[in-house]
């Protein structure tokens, strides 16, 4: 073994400069910590010779040199064996590299391999299943991943521990998966599997524990189950409180999903306190233009939004924007929800709405299709048909059989009698439900439902009058009518934004 030290301690020599006094202790030969240690790499490393230079040029990203190593490794080899492997690590390299379709090729290579020359039930068979699965989701192929990641958890599930932490991973890229396909309850189903296995095998405090509470509790707060999603969401902040420093980026996500949790149950002043704490952390862990931040001042432009307060929403929302414009591709669809929520703060004036209006016509050229698929800023449109879909502009498009807004399903709306209502406004409707932003609005009745003004968010039905899909109380709908800048009227009252107007 190599001459090995032990870092004492630290001591800052000059308060002005970065400084610093190590003490460093000499280790011996029969250091028990460092023999675990140094035995704990050798296996992550696998393998012998060659085979762990390639594991180690993976580890320390020199993807070019692991991929010349590992084809000529392949060249020399007549053991099948061998030659499954390194097609694996090929595909790794491809898969680092983000060359997804040349990994995939290479996994299957390997695959093909192994089930000639291993059992069904083998463990390196069902890590091939997995691989393959890994790179089908980050495709955005997610009925394709799920099929690769159920063969994993059908050869774990008959040959692993009940406890296995190995199943617990299989669950949660399940999990991930259903996640992605707005299949919440799924999700939820796969990912209690995965905690009750780590809650029995992790330390209490472990950080994947707190991921596994997040993850739960977001499936909760995706279903509206919002007391449920905050008693996971404080489960993980919990974790990272003890484990983490006081600055952990991880922190200020645990503090936004709290404060999600809050603000959706109408608790805005916790809210506002949970995503204060979440920019701070923020502000200062990460470069200024960092998406996170934005998301932080987005929160807190919404909890203002959602209070009325539109004055304070206001500085947040441009906050959010300025950092989005900075970090974002022209075509990212949270820079047109940026514009547009300006817009609505402005009480629909004109110059703001017309950069919304262009953010989602940007938003028009981030769907695309191939002979076969759809995709919606290069993520795949899950069950989307490429030869019957249209790009119906503002974010919207639809097939023979569903529509989507911004790339994902509308559960709430039929193709075949959808339509978008005016442009511009947000408000869509087919025979059964009226929906806004993707969203249906609830009590609305599709068969009288109308905008009102185009820029100004009312809306009405028979019975009810809406403003930009949120039901104004008090408003009588048949002498209902809008004005410019948030106003409208009916016979007994005045409304701006919404609220009536003492």
């Amino acid at each position: 073994m190599h001459t090995a030290f032990r870092i004492g301690e630290i001591i800052q020599i000059d308060k002005n400069n970065p400084l610093y006094q190590v003490e460093l202790k000499l280790t011996s030969d029969d250091d028990e910590q460092l023999r675990t240690l140094t035995k704990h790499i050798q296996e992550q490393a696998g393998g012998t010779g060659w085979e762990r230079i390639g594991s180690l040029l993976l580890k320390i990203n020199q993807l070019d040199k692991a991929e010349e190593l590992y084809e000529l490794l392949l060249e020399q080899t007549s053991d099948e064996s061998k030659k499954a492997l390194y097609y694996t690590q090929l595909g790794y390299v491809k898969d680092d590299q983000g060359d997804y379709k040349k990994a995939i090729w290479y996994y299957e290579r390997g695959l093909e391999i192994r089930q000639k020359i291993l059992p069904a039930n083998h463990r390196a068979l069902a890590i091939s299943y997995n691989n393959i699965g890994l790179v089908y989701n980050n495709m955005g192929e997610y009925l394709k991943a799920l099929s690769f990641y159920e063969k994993t958890c059908e050869i774990f599930e008959k040959t692993l521990p009940a406890n296995d932490p190995d199943l617990a991973t299989s669950y949660s890229n399940i999990a991930g998966v259903y996640d992605n396909m707005s299949e919440y309850s799924k999700a939820l189903s796969s990912y209690t599997k995965a905690l009750k296995i780590c809650e029995t095998t992790l330390p209490a405090n472990h950080p994947d524990l707190a991921t596994l509470y997040n993850n739960v509790g977001g499936m909760h707060q995706n279903m509206g189950e919002y007391s449920k999603a905050l008693s996971f969401f404080e489960k993980a902040l919990e974790i990272r409180q003890k484990t983490l420093t006081a600055n952990h980026p991880s922190l200020a996500i645990s503090y936004n999903n709290i404060g999600l949790a809050y603000k959706s149950m109408g608790e805005y002043p916790e809210a506002l306190s949970l995503y204060g704490k979440a920019r701070e952390i923020c502000q200062k862990a990460l470069p200024e233009n960092h998406p996170s931040l934005a998301i932080s001042y987005y929160n807190i432009g919404e909890t203002y939004d959602d209070m009325g307060e539109y004055l304070k929403a206001l500085p947040s929302y441009k906050k959010a924007l300025e950092i989005r414009e900075q970090a974002l591709p022209a075509n990212h669809p949270d820079l047109a929800t940026s514009y547009y929520k300006i817009g609505l703060v402005n009480g629909g004036t004109i110059p703001f709405h017309r950069k919304d209006f262009y953010g989602f016509d940007r938003i028009r050229i981030g769907y695309m299709k191939d002979q076969w698929n759809v995709f919606f800023n290069n993520r795949k449109v899950v069950d989307a048909s490429a030869r019957s879909f249209q790009d119906l502009g503002f974010g919207y498009g639809k097939d023979n059989w569903n529509v989507f807004y911004l790339g994902n399903k509308m559960p709430d709306a039929t193709s075949r009698s959808f339509e978008v209502l005016q442009p511009y406004t947000g408000y869509t409707k087919d025979t059964w439900n009226v929906c806004y932003l993707g969203k249906k609005v609830p009590d609305a009745t599709p068969r009288s439902f109308e905008v009102l003004q185009p820029y100004t968010g009312y809306a009405k039905d028979t019975w009810n009058v809406y403003y930009f899909g949120k039901k104004v109380p008090d408003a009588t709908s048949h002498s209902f009518q809008s004005m410019s800048k948030g106003y409208g009227k009916d016979t007994w009252s005045i409304f701006f934004k919404g609220k009536k107007l003492q």
